[in-house]
């Protein structure tokens, strides 16, 4: 599928926000190099606190209840289509931050599974091996969209991938880059809040 329309979106969304949304939260921009400009190797990246990694398995656990009620990335009153692809944003947004807080590259994902293991400690089933698996590899996806992106400021663009995979808006051959925005215009606070608070959890070392 041609992903031109993300673009595009992206750009509709960057005009419409700018660098703050409406209640004034600060939009994430990329602060470390792009793909190509990461050395390869790099210090080992040490492991969560627990109580990081426990805090943000709470956020998220929270964060998937309030989903599911609409209140989090709602669109015009309705909870997202698809609560799982909704919480692959957020998955997306955590190993980001975890990429751009601590540097982590690939101990991201290790560290993301850690995160998913204490939620699953906190619902009482964890996440099936073959779906945790998917789930990371959907977190990685965004991490390199995030990295790939052309300018330094892709956070428009990669809540337009959420709002099109959450509200599966992309079932058309075309979809359209102006509807995608507008959703993703609404999920863009809720969005941003997210990063900012798990950015604070990580900072706390």
């Amino acid at each position: 599928m041609d992903t031109g329309f993300l673009h595009k979106a992206a750009e509709t969304l960057r005009g419409w926000v700018g660098g703050r949304t409406e209640a004034g939260v600060e939009v994430p921009v990329r602060m470390r190099g792009g793909e190509e400009d990461e050395p390869a190797g790099g210090a080992a990246v040490e492991p969560l606190y627990p109580d990081q990694a426990e805090s943000i398995a709470h956020l998220l656990d929270q964060r998937l209840e309030s989903m599911a009620r609409g209140e989090v990335y709602a669109f015009e009153g309705e909870a997202p289509t698809e609560l799982g692809n909704a919480l692959n944003l957020d998955a997306g947004l955590l190993l980001i931050s975890l990429d751009e807080t601590l540097g982590s590259d690939d101990s991201g994902l290790h560290q993301l599974r850690e995160v998913m293991e204490h939620w699953g400690e906190l619902r009482g089933e964890a996440l099936p091996e073959q779906e945790l698996e998917d789930f990371l590899q959907m977190a990685e996806e965004y991490r390199q969209a995030w990295r790939e992106y052309p300018e330094a400021e892709p956070f428009p663009f990669i809540v337009a991938i959420g709002a099109t995979d959450a509200y599966m808006l992309a079932e058309e051959d075309s979809p359209d880059p102006q509807e995608v925005a507008r959703v993703a215009a609404a999920m863009m606070e809720d969005a941003a809040r997210f990063y900012g608070e798990v950015t604070r959890i990580l900072g706390a070392r």
